[in-house]
């Protein structure tokens, strides 16, 4: 009776550890295709004279990364970038981008080294406010 129940228990870990590695599997893999078209989208280069005076909100998401902006215009120029939300794995050092956004004034810069899904998805957030307003 002891071996039976035993070789059960067994069984139901192995089932459950299963489970768990096929899940990750899949998160894993979920994750990677998410990076991956992350990196193929294009971004937009945004004419600063068609946006108008104000505070604009733009989010993206690409698990599991995700951020939300507030882009402050004033006289087509863009004076501010608060970062709102920014969940990351390792890439807290893609935050230095909005400085180089707001020095340069476009969305065509660089990507952090090390942080390149993060800095793609900073950009995104910053795009998504500014073609908000553009569409308005």
């Amino acid at each position: 009776m002891f071996k039976k129940k035993t070789k059960l228990i067994l069984s139901l870990i192995l089932v459950i550890l299963s489970i768990f590695a096929v899940a990750t599997f899949a998160i894993i893999k979920n994750s990677e295709a998410n990076m991956q078209n992350l990196l193929d989208v294009s971004i937009q280069d945004i004419n600063m004279q068609n946006i108008s005076d104000g505070i604009f909100l733009g989010k993206h998401d690409a698990f599991p990364i995700n951020v939300a902006v507030e882009v402050n215009v004033k006289d087509h120029i863009i004076v501010s970038i608060d970062l709102t939300r920014h969940t990351n794995g390792q890439g807290k050092p893609a935050e230095v981008i909005i400085d180089s956004v707001i020095n340069d004034q476009t969305l065509q810069v660089d990507s952090i080294a090390g942080a390149t899904y993060s800095s793609k998805a900073i950009i995104l957030a910053i795009e998504d406010a500014l073609i908000d307003d553009m569409e308005e």
